[in-house]
């Protein structure tokens, strides 16, 4: 008996299996790649949300160049870029904007690859000198820090510090460890008793990769401290004293009162005078932790 074939009888069905066969075929058909979605501009949205409104400050990320520029330097005067594991860095180069570059006659080096930079302090004698001033009526001051220390033993060890340069009275801040182990933020204004200890949490450990920031706020004696975007801790520091515009005599990274920082640094950001731009330094910071 032959075998009877089932043919589309009107321009309907025709119409019905010309459709339903383009997508059997259409579902046979491998999917074309996607392209990869381009990563979000961290230092590009930290730069526009914290220094285009007119705040001072500094922005380091340890990393060769941003946009096609050299942002680290083998010599302080910005004449040899430093591009590879070992180099030394003379200068860093601030993202703000404000041309705050830090530099040192006392080179930190370059370590790492693409994607994965950090600036090693030796802990002996590395820092850098930062042309910035905190003014002693600022309303506020914001530090931040991404990387890692590789020892905690010893006295207080600063990534950034501001100071007047005098031992008993004069405005000064600092984002530190204390007592080995703790993770502080403090702060002075104009008082001549020694410096509270602001606020702190015990939460570091050495080759701990973290984010630390702190927002010391003078015009209300307050201050949070944060890791890894979280807080920590809040409460008080002294602001007693008369208030008079005589600003900080010194500003470093890497160095307090003759201690040295053994740590690897990713990035180091400063915002004096406001509070714009925090989350997304905040997420700058966290990124590189992360590469």
């Amino acid at each position: 008996m032959a075998t009877r074939i089932n043919r589309p009888r009107t321009a309907r069905d025709r119409r019905r299996l010309a459709a339903s066969e383009f997508f059997r075929v259409q579902q046979r058909r491998p999917t074309a790649p996607q392209s990869p979605q381009p990563e979000p501009d961290y230092i590009g949205e930290a730069v526009a949300a914290a220094f285009a409104p007119g705040q001072l400050g500094a922005l380091y990320v340890i990393q060769p160049d941003y946009q096609g520029n050299t942002i680290l330097w083998q010599d302080e005067a910005g004449t040899i870029p430093a591009t590879a594991d070992g180099d030394p860095v003379g200068r860093i180069d601030d993202l703000s904007g404000g041309g705050n570059h830090a530099t040192t006659p006392a080179p930190g080096t370059l370590r790492g690859s693409v994607g994965n930079w950090r600036l090693e302090f030796d802990g002996v004698d590395d820092y850098y000198d930062l042309p910035l001033s905190l003014a002693q009526n600022s309303p506020s001051l914001y530090l931040a820090f991404a990387g890692a220390y590789r020892e905690l033993a010893g006295a207080d060890k600063s990534m950034i510090w501001f100071s007047t340069g005098t031992s008993s009275t004069g405005t000064r801040a600092r984002l530190n460890t204390r007592a080995t182990t703790y993770l502080q933020a403090a702060g002075r204004r104009l008082d001549e008793d020694p410096f509270e200890p602001g606020v702190q949490a015990e939460v570091i450990a050495v080759d701990e990769p973290f984010t630390a920031s702190a927002l010391l706020d003078y015009a209300n004696a307050s201050a949070w401290l944060r890791k890894n975007g979280a807080e920590q801790t809040s409460g008080s520091f002294s602001t007693a004293g008369t208030s008079s515009d005589t600003p900080s005599l010194e500003a470093y990274l890497g160095w307090q009162a003759g201690e040295y920082t053994t740590m690897d640094a990713r990035a180091f950001a400063i915002v004096t005078g406001g509070t714009d731009g925090i989350a997304e330094i905040e997420a700058l910071l966290a990124h590189l932790i992360e590469t």
